[in-house]
């Protein structure tokens, strides 16, 4: 079982691409060596989970089946169109007091651009295309953020979790996914479905190892599990800062708690996996500081992610993990009469066992 897990980050979501991408360029050497043919991620992974941005990137490899190259190449185009202020006190002041800093119809056309380049994959429009999939080669999931429910985590599916079987988002569309996903608290309007209103789910779990650790178990019950963990960026300084004027980015930016929950997850189920060299996490350091919305910073993201790589612990560990992932092909689970794979957004109001779970989790 082969899993990866997305940070969110906004621009800072591109250090991960770069990261994923050494990944597949030493794991696809590996596989040329024996013979094989290259692969992109919805072929090497099981399973592609995310949060925020990170949500955006396990759509567009898993579920749109976008090349790496591709799928990094739209990111950056995205990133720097998503962030148009609604005015000039609105950018200047920003934060709670004045709603969502930012139009949301950019980040809406944005997306849609990218559906569209995917035509062929989806079959349908752009606004139609759902995230449901009968049967798809690499199951997707991301994460948001009930409002209507104080702390609660909801999952959209690209396919039914058979721990818990519901139909009542099944109609949802891959654009109000990736909205849902990646609508961050004082950035964008939230997304309205109905009654259910949904933002950005990094607010509460901006890291998901912990969620994509228990899906993974539901859905491949007793396969050993390789976790590619993506972080998007360490802090080199303090977050928090008393300027009001910085108060919705600051806030917004949750690179110290996205933090302790990989080091959450290594103490209570990672270690062992790590020591099996099962599970791997790579964080860009010292661009954690970088706003979610500083696309002018992308070179400068890139640039420490690379120079990341070239660290000689950091280039082992890529190796030890791409090379055990050019060895396996993925697994589908088997369960007789289940309905492979059918797809299924569990309403959040029936993934109570998993919040459960989940909360049980925490220290």
């Amino acid at each position: 079982l082969t899993i990866i897990c997305a940070d969110g980050g906004g621009v800072r979501g591109l250090a991960a691409l770069v990261i994923l991408e050494q990944v597949m360029e030493v794991a696809n050497e590996e596989r040329r060596k024996v013979g094989l043919p290259r692969q992109e991620p919805w072929q090497m992974f099981d399973i592609i989970g995310g949060t925020s941005t990170g949500g955006l990137i396990a759509i567009m490899l898993g579920r749109l089946r976008m090349p790496l190259d591709k799928c990094k190449e739209a990111y950056m185009k995205l990133s720097q169109r998503a962030f148009t202020p609604k005015n000039m006190f609105s950018k200047a002041v920003g934060g709670p007091f004045v709603g969502p800093n930012f139009k949301v119809e950019p980040l809406e056309q944005a997306i849609r651009e990218i559906l569209e380049a995917a035509g062929s994959t989806l079959g349908v429009g752009p606004d139609e295309a759902l995230l449901y999939e009968e049967s798809g080669p690499c199951k997707v999931f991301v994460v948001s953020h009930l409002q209507n429910i104080l702390g609660h985590t909801t999952i959209f599916r690209s396919y039914r979790n058979f721990e818990r079987p519901n139909e009542k988002l099944e109609t949802l569309k891959i654009w109000q996914a990736c909205r849902g996903t990646s609508a961050a608290t004082t950035f964008f309007e939230p997304l309205t479905i109905g009654e259910d209103i949904y933002s950005d789910g990094g607010l509460l779990c901006n890291n998901p190892v912990q969620l994509v650790h228990i899906e993974g178990a539901d859905m491949f019950p007793g396969r050993e599990t390789l976790l590619l963990s993506l972080g998007t960026g360490l802090l080199s300084g303090n977050l928090f800062n008393p300027n009001f004027a910085n108060v919705g980015k600051q806030l917004a930016d949750l690179a110290t708690e996205t933090e302790k929950e990989a080091d959450s997850f290594f103490r209570r189920d990672g270690a062992q996996a790590a020591r099996s060299q099962r599970y791997f996490r790579f964080n860009v350091p010292n661009i954690g500081n970088i706003a979610l919305d500083e696309a002018k910073e992308l070179n400068a993201i890139k640039d420490a992610a690379e120079k990341f790589l070239n660290i000689g612990e950091v280039n082992l560990k890529i190796r030890i993990c791409s090379e055990q992932l050019a060895e396996g092909e993925p697994q589908l689970p088997e369960f007789p009469g289940s309905g492979l794979n059918r797809v299924t957004d569990v309403s959040p109001l029936d993934d109570s066992g998993l919040q459960e779970r989940f909360h049980s989790l925490r220290p």
